[in-house]
């Protein structure tokens, strides 16, 4: 008798291939692997029994291959609930590492979501649209937003009469420890200096221990990150499934280009157009060069994502390769390590950790079962540690064997390049960092005012919001030094810049750009509703040179124009325009220096 799980993930199945992807459902049908379904049903069964048993609060971790169906285990796990009656969690928080990765995983769960005829929302932790944490049933949100707003950092506060400020401190961190908390894609909370993983210990100490039900989901997780997340939290409150995939893959690695650099290798006209493929480059600089390229000799057919994109971009460009019929190739950075899920079989990559790497060889083969796989040097290791680069090529050579369905066989590589020595020397580099973090939440109580000093980070950086205006766009209007824009225009046209809290490079680039456009800057000034509209004003300013990386320091949201003078600032399906970012680094990094001052909580 088939159980209750086996039931809906063929259905969540069946209803992403027909509905989500335009297939024929009795094509949809056909395709299911129901010796692999039997399997996925029965750790979904035992996950479920785990937590609907639960006499105090769980940490269970599932490992299984990237392509093995880890959303559909997953969501039939919270909506089992609606079908047997037997509850454990009214609300769910779907948590995943990358903004990007949220509005793909909705259109999945909305479908997911009607059997209960519940509502699904996100949480970006935007600068315009703070909702708190309490958006809708299901609720998806990244690591930032969710572990901000448990430690009281991202609240709904306001000024009472008197004078003195209040708030509801304590409403997200109840609802996290009465909700099931699914953490996707754990495995990205790593970075380079080891902060994240041991922050969010802390954090998921404190919400198991205080009877949170906690599931972190995975494919490629170091067994040096899973002991850190672990470490805290009573032996007996952990749980590990493991599920080996099924797909009949065959990866030819071609290692021998390990000695050549893939930008070189692109510029000698060595991608076929009439192939689909995927390329991944480390830096989003060389990734648009590429793209440039790729773009003059195959023609629309080649498409781009990464980080410094607006949403409303990287929306119409996933809508693209949904809907492609014929060959696509796609240039990306690490925005496209997970979440894509196409019929390619052709992949050209730099070569970087090997946990990353393996996230890469995930995205093709899916359908064929045959892959081919090019990896390329790089001229320096950066954004990753130069160890684990140097690791992971010393190890190629066992990711060319292993079988990728095989979970226990893929974290026994991945371990040989995150030694304990690898972790112990990237974790010195953030200590400072750490302690930091640390020391505010030994300060935080339950029913007390959040500490006034201190500052707790759970990324070694922070996020700066551009919102990229067309001053030809009948979305704003100028009136003298103000700029009026309405809400969605603006949502859809905001470019997320990471500054690094350990150097001052993006800090350096950031100012940098800012400086060539000082006559066209605008802060936020105030937002307004009225009649079931929302307009955001901007006033502008005109910094000095020697004060403009204070708007750094003093604003999370920034307009600058799409186009200033002869600078293309912003090109629709580029990207910001790298090329903007770069010169004068020492003349910026003095100014920097100079003008350095503590910055505020952006929280």
């Amino acid at each position: 008798m088939r159980n209750i799980h086996e039931e809906l993930i063929e259905d969540f199945v069946i209803k992403w291939c027909s509905e989500g992807e335009g297939k024929d459902k009795e094509y949809c049908r056909n395709k299911i692997n129901h010796g692999f379904l039997s399997n996925q049903a029965d750790v979904a069964s035992k996950i479920t029994d785990e937590l609907i048993n639960a006499n105090s609060g769980k940490l269970i971790i599932l490992k299984a291959p990237t392509g093995s169906g880890k959303t559909e285990i997953l969501s039939s796990i919270f909506l089992s609930q609606w079908r047997i009656n037997k509850w454990f969690a009214g609300r769910l928080y779907w948590v995943e590492p990358t903004h990007a990765l949220l509005s793909q995983m909705r259109s999945r769960l909305e479908l997911y979501a009607k059997i209960a005829d519940l509502h699904v929302g996100e949480d970006h932790g935007d600068v315009l649209n703070k909702t708190y944490l309490y958006t809708a049933p299901i609720t998806l949100t990244t690591i930032d937003s969710l572990v901000y707003g448990y430690i009281a950092k991202r609240v709904e506060t306001w000024i009472e009469r008197e004078g003195f400020e209040t708030g509801r401190y304590t409403l997200p961190a109840g609802l996290i420890t009465n909700s099931l908390i699914i953490l996707d894609e754990a495995h990205l909370i790593q970075d380079e200096v080891f902060l994240g993983p041991r922050v969010l210990s802390h954090a998921l100490c404190s919400i198991v221990n205080a009877g949170g039900l906690v599931i972190l989901s995975t494919a490629t997780l170091p067994t040096a990150i899973k002991n850190e997340l672990t470490k805290c939290v009573e032996r007996n409150a952990v749980i590990e499934y493991n599920l080996n995939g099924f797909r009949e893959r065959k990866i030819n690695l071609h290692r021998d280009y390990i000695n050549k650099q893939l930008i070189d290798f692109v510029k000698e006209s060595n991608i076929n157009c009439a192939e689909s493929s995927i390329i991944i480059l480390n830096t989003i600089e060389r990734a648009q060069v590429v793209y440039k390229t790729l773009h003059e000799k195959c023609g629309d057919n080649v498409l781009l994502i990464h980080s410094l994109m607006t949403q409303g971009d990287k929306e119409r460009i996933y809508e693209k390769l949904r809907n492609a019929n014929s060959s696509v190739i796609l240039v990306g950075t690490q925005a496209i390590e997970v979440g894509i899920d196409l019929n390619i079989d052709n992949l050209y990559t730099e070569i970087s950790p090997v946990d990353s790497l393996i996230q890469r060889i995930g995205r093709v083969g899916r359908r064929s079962g045959s892959a081919n796989v090019y990896v390329f040097n790089v001229e320096n290791e950066l954004p990753y540690h130069k160890k684990l680069i140097e690791n992971t090529q010393g190890i190629l050579s066992d990711i060319d064997k292993i079988d990728l369905n095989n979970i226990d066989k893929v974290t026994e590589v991945i371990d040989k390049v995150y030694t304990e020595n690898v972790v112990k020397e990237l974790s010195e580099r953030g200590d400072m960092l750490y302690l930091r973090s640390i020391e505010y939440l030994e300060q935080l109580h339950l029913f007390a005012y959040p500490p006034n000093e201190g500052e707790f980070l759970i990324r070694p950086s922070f996020y700066i919001e551009l919102f990229i205006y067309d001053p030809n766009s009948n979305m704003c209007e100028s009136k003298g030094d103000e700029l009026i824009c309405d809400f969605d225009y603006v949502h859809n046209n905001i470019v997320k810049f990471s500054i690094s809290e350990i150097n001052d490079y993006s800090r350096i680039r950031l100012v940098n750009l800012l400086g060539r456009l000082s006559n066209e800057i605008y802060v936020i000034h105030k937002i307004e509703r009225k009649n079931n509209e929302i307009k955001i004003h901007f006033i502008k300013i005109k910094p000095k040179e020697q004060i403009i990386q204070r708007l750094v320091d003093e604003y999370s949201l920034i307009a600058i124009p799409k186009k200033y003078g002869d600078y293309e600032v912003y090109i629709d399906g580029e990207g910001l325009n790298y090329e903007l970012l770069k010169g004068g680094e020492e003349t910026i990094e003095a100014m920097v220096q100079r003008g350095r001052r503590s910055r505020r909580s952006r929280r």
